[in-house]
């Protein structure tokens, strides 16, 4: 049941997502959409290797600020839809970890006295080998759990290096 109240959440938060995706056309932005600039037009300026962009044309102006008042608007419905996903999940998560926690509580001792029955129809040296496993294979585990911690730095640690230089590129693009 939650997972199938989950997934129809998921199904229309992307379905919401995907009709606000979809550019709609102003009248400011359907002009500029049909008309490119012509090379051998008197205004076009030949590309000499200048830093210097020509200035944009208010019709351009106005298509971008449409632009970016569409992308304001999708990413306040986007934000309105993840707030209101979280808040309809919030209350069946904290069902679902209240049912576990009572859950565990009572499996617990049950699992506890069923390996003590069980230890004690072995014989001495049974549960010495079986303790000395236990005892290795906890080992095992803690490093491997360090390895993988070791491992999980080293790849943010890139992820880092990449985005900087990243950024370092479009400041400079920026620039120009």
């Amino acid at each position: 049941m939650l997972i199938a109240l989950l997934v129809a959440a998921g199904s229309v938060s992307v379905c919401a997502a995907n009709a606000l995706a979809q550019p709609t056309k102003s009248p400011a932005s359907s002009g500029a959409e049909k008309s490119a600039p012509n090379p051998n037009s008197p205004t076009a300026v030949p590309d000499q290797g200048s830093p210097r962009q020509p200035e944009a044309s208010p019709a351009t102006k106005a298509a971008d600020e449409d632009r970016k008042a569409q992308i304001k608007a999708i990413d306040e419905k986007i934000k309105s839809i993840r707030e209101q996903f979280k808040s309809q999940a919030d209350p069946l998560q904290g069902q679902l970890k209240a049912l576990r926690d009572k859950l565990d509580a009572d499996l617990k001792p049950l699992e506890e006295q069923r390996k003590a029955l069980v230890e004690q129809g072995e014989s001495p040296a049974l549960i010495a080998l079986n303790q000395e496993e236990a005892g290795q294979l906890a080992s095992l585990a803690e490093r491997e759990k360090a390895e993988i911690e070791k491992l999980r730095q080293s790849y943010e640690d890139q992820k880092k290096e990449i985005q900087q230089d990243f950024q370092k590129r479009r400041q400079a693009l920026g620039k120009k």
